[in-house]
């Protein structure tokens, strides 16, 4: 049966090559040749070409090229394919119909049969130019991108709005402009429109040339004969030779004077400024001409006005232009304001690692309590708002083992609202009234709002209350300016005084956060009073208290790891954050970082949350610290590096180590996180294009299904598997 079955395809190739059926590929010798077109073929299809293209002949239908703005249009040949409009020849050397190109400072312009030659007209739009460089460029430069009050971008080039016939191009920071000759056109000035760029004008309409006999020309009606030289227009000399017209042109120079004072002299080809205009005292700054006494915004910080030819411009001094804003306000930018303000801030608590917590006025202290607190929380009659949270127990020392690890963590929280609970728990899984929702979710009285902000969630309710949350045990509570003075909870009453924070429940100002914090436990008070204090006996007497240097039992216990908690920890006392140090005190982070790592599993990376906890601190006072993740290698809240975050997305995604994920990924389920979007592949924390990966010499990887999920421990290059 299988021998039938061949023996029967076989026939039918044989049939569809006889047949000339389509599909069937026509063999070939001669690699790269041209393959002639059949006669039949090319009689009606004078465009085919083929060639011979590994073994196989290959044919393809060949583009005619645009005839816009030919009024002169070749007689077409029988078997010829395209249509042509007439050219040009200049030096022995034959140019098509639109081509345009430039020989030292002259520029050549082809239309229908018609060469233009102009000089290059070079504009200076500033007042102290720059040296010419005659090897690259005919005109000089303006040191400074900036045209008629707008700057030029790099690499960009524009058009001036005073005369749309002047070019301007940035190359190296540097501005070169020069105004475009207008091409002599060889139709009659009733087949004339202006072109698309308002600069010059172009034909309208075509006619087939029937070329003159003995070498003669034709240009607007008239013919002329080959040699005779004329005069089309004061600006513009003609001569005919062998068929072909070549033209001088003369480009006017641009003029400083405004319109109405631009005048042109019987028999002169360019305008000239008017004695008027001379007396008229102007000022001329990027190109633009302003009249006496004008005044002008420059850009948004700088009026300048002019006053007798001279132009005086004033930029107003802002104060926090490169300054951060104190402590308690922060950095507001606006594009409608020329400087940066500062403005009273809201109130941010953060709370982080081990867990330490930062108070809106800025006390940091660490309690390690394993229970669960009220974190911040509207104080009086109105109580429109709580926030509490729930934390881990640490552990206690092992009697067999010299390491202790007594890592605590913020576990989850709950925000309640009037008849609302909301719950955040472990990998960002969130309840509203015990039943589990998706973000983004808005409550259908719009008591909240509940979105993803790259790897975290952020709820902000109706009141103007922020909170944020990492999924693990970053927690920040924002509250507005109009709840000052009025929350109370671990962190702090917000009224501006830092000394205050540490008043427990019944409004006792305490030295000691442990006995402050206590006090502010939720739920099952006895058993959380008997684990603290169980914890805190085995703890070999280790009290929570406001930062101060390590202690001597956090030197011995960080013994085996003190190099490593150096490294990490030194991070903040880096160049990353030096601009910062200034402002936000490092040293009690320092501190919190140190201790967090000496009570860390090696294999965690427990110094991020002080890091992130640092760098969003220095971020809301509007200090720029955006390295310090590629620094640390830990990923912070926002998606790093070109990065979005997904709710569901293929486990397997493409990286320059592997870039083409295993197919049957697909049939995995999906996840949350950080992923590059196609078809951009991660590469050392960031998503680049594939063409950009580095070439790996080494053995490839096999194909494995390792996701490029960027990760808030780390995302250069550290998958989530």
């Amino acid at each position: 049966m299988k021998e039938r079955k061949r023996e029967r395809r076989k026939e039918g190739k044989e049939e569809g090559k006889k047949e000339g059926g389509k599909g069937v590929d026509i063999r070939c010798q001669g690699e790269g040749e041209a393959v002639p077109v059949p006669p039949e073929v090319e009689r009606d299809n004078p465009c085919i070409s083929c060639s011979c293209l590994k073994s196989i002949v290959v044919c393809s239908k060949r583009r005619c090229p645009q005839l816009e703005g030919c009024y002169w249009k070749l007689q077409q040949a029988q078997g010829q394919c395209c249509q042509l409009c007439k050219g040009c020849v200049y030096k022995g050397e034959e140019y098509p119909h639109g081509a345009r190109w430039s020989d030292g400072c002259s520029t050549f312009q082809c239309e229908a049969g018609v060469l233009t030659v102009s000089k290059a007209q070079c504009h200076l739009p500033c007042y102290h130019p720059l040296p010419s460089d005659h090897s690259s460029t005919c005109c000089q430069s303006c040191p400074e991108c900036w045209l008629e009050g707008r700057r030029v971008g790099e690499g960009e080039g524009v058009s001036s709005r005073a005369d749309p016939c002047v070019r301007c191009m940035c190359l190296g920071g540097k501005l070169t402009c020069h105004k475009k000759a207008c091409p002599v056109l060889s139709c009659p000035p009733g087949y004339r429109i202006p072109a698309p760029d308002g600069c010059c004008m172009t034909c309208q309409g075509s006619r087939e040339l029937i070329s003159p006999p003995g070498g003669r020309c034709f240009l607007n009606g008239a013919l002329y004969t080959t040699g005779s030289e004329r005069r089309v227009d004061p600006c513009t000399t003609c001569m005919c030779h062998d068929g072909y017209i070549t033209c001088q042109r003369v480009t006017c120079p641009v003029l400083n004077c405004s319109h109405h004072h631009q005048v042109t002299r019987e028999g002169e080809c360019c305008p000239e400024c008017s004695a008027g205009a001379r007396l008229e005292s102007s000022c001329i700054l990027h190109g633009l001409t302003h009249s006496p006494g004008e005044q002008w915004q420059l850009d948004k910080c700088t009026t300048c006005v002019c006053h007798s030819g001279t132009v005086s411009c004033h930029t107003p001094p802002c104060q926090y232009l490169n300054k951060p804003c104190p402590p308690g306000m922060k950095r507001v930018e606006s594009e409608s304001e020329c400087c940066p303000r500062c403005e009273e801030a809201p109130g941010t608590c953060v709370v982080f690692g081990d867990p330490h917590y930062r108070t809106f006025d800025g006390l940091l202290y660490t309690f390690q309590g394993a229970c669960h607190y009220t974190l911040a929380e509207e104080c009086g009659r109105g109580k429109n708002f709580s926030v509490r949270v729930s934390n881990d127990a640490p552990r206690s020392h092992s009697q067999t083992s010299s390491r202790t690890h007594t890592y605590a963590r913020t576990r989850s929280l709950t925000l309640r609202l009037k008849g609302v609970k909301v719950k955040m728990c472990q990998k960002l899984r969130t309840k509203v009234n015990g039943k589990m929702v998706q973000p983004p979710f808005t409550h259908k009285d719009g008591l909240f709002n509940l979105t993803k902000a790259g790897q975290a969630l952020s709820l902000t309710t109706s009141q103007g209350v922020k909170v944020v949350w990492d999924g693990w045990s970053y927690t920040e509570v924002e509250v507005p300016l109009a709840l000052r003075g009025l929350t109370c909870g671990l962190c702090g009453n917000f009224n501006g005084n830092s000394s205050d924070d540490l008043t427990t429940r019944g409004g006792r100002l305490v030295k000691n956060a442990d006995r402050m914090a206590a006090t502010w436990s939720t739920g099952r008070a006895r058993q959380c009073r008997r684990r603290l204090s169980r914890n805190q006996a085995s703890l070999e007497n280790q009290h929570s208290s406001v930062l101060a240097p390590a202690k001597p039992r956090a030197a011995r216990s960080c013994r085996a790891s003190h190099s490593r908690a150096m490294t990490q920890c030194g991070l903040l006392n880096a160049t990353v954050f030096l601009s910062c140090h200034s402002v936000v005190p490092v040293d009690m982070f320092y501190e919190s970082c140190m201790k967090d790592m000496c009570e860390c599993r090696a294999s965690r990376r427990c110094e991020c949350d002080t890091l992130l906890a640092y760098a969003r601190q220095c971020q809301r006072l509007g200090i720029s610290v955006e390295e310090w993740r590629g620094s640390s290698k830990c990923g912070g809240l926002e998606c790093p590096r070109g990065a979005e975050y997904m709710t569901c997305a293929p486990p397997c995604r493409a990286n320059c180590r592997n870039p083409t994920p295993n197919p049957r990924c697909h049939t995995r389920r999906c996840r949350a996180g950080c992923y590059c979007p196609h078809p951009t592949v991660l590469h050392r924390g960031a998503c680049i294009s594939p063409d950009k990966c580095r070439v790996i010499t080494e053995v490839q990887m096999k194909s494995s299904c390792r996701p490029a999920v960027l990760t808030r421990q780390s995302y250069s290059g550290h998958l989530h598997s």
